[in-house]
């Protein structure tokens, strides 16, 4: 195979875990882009949440796009002093796979996510990433991601943050291989509002 150099008033449960996930997220007070040696704590997302995360509207994939992503604040809004997640939905065309978060290992490119949050608001806990499956080529056996997938993060928003609208961002990072060969790495950037609200 050739390789070229590519959606609260919840209630979860948050165990909240201090280990970095690697490669993703930072803002102002947290810059995280190293190395964890042991798995982040897994947390838990209600009914209601997942529910609210599959509105989150995700184009149909392409050959030409094989991976369509979107992102989004769960609730839309939400008190100062309140929680939050931020959510990211992707979707792998069939026969295509995208690397996981992750140290490169190999010429493949790991998924990366890049985020900045506004002032006042800051992460609970690290990312949570899907489950990987088994791909084996010329090169061995890798983990990739395929099908339907989703990133979150639980956020909190200071007592300070005054009511308005406040932007999300975040640069995605991915390489989309099929058995035969790889398209370049790409970066999209993905955007959305979450409401602080009185």
């Amino acid at each position: 195979m050739k390789r070229a150099g590519l959606g609260l008033s919840a209630r979860f449960l948050v165990a909240v875990g201090l280990l970095s996930v690697i490669g993703c997220g930072r803002n102002t007070a947290d810059d995280s882009t190293a190395s964890s040696v042991e798995p982040p704590t897994v947390l838990t997302l209600d009914g209601d949440t997942e529910r609210q995360i599959s509105r989150i509207t995700l184009e149909t994939p392409s050959f030409d796009a094989p991976v369509s992503m979107s992102m989004g604040g769960i609730p839309s809004s939400v008190e100062a002093g309140g929680t939050a997640i931020v959510a990211v939905r992707m979707q792998v065309a069939p026969t295509w796979h995208i690397y996981p978060v992750g140290e490169r290992t190999g010429p493949s490119i790991p998924t990366k996510l890049e985020f900045e949050l506004p002032a006042g608001f800051q992460w609970t806990a690290e990312w949570q990433i899907p489950p990987t499956e088994s791909f084996v080529d010329e090169y061995g056996s890798h983990d990739v991601y395929t099908g339907e997938l989703l990133f979150w993060r639980p956020i909190l928003v200071a007592d300070s943050v005054s009511p308005g609208q406040f932007p999300l961002t975040c640069n995605v990072t991915s390489q989309t291989c099929t058995s035969q060969s790889c398209l370049p790495p790409t970066t999209i950037e993905l955007s959305s509002t979450i409401e602080v609200v009185k």
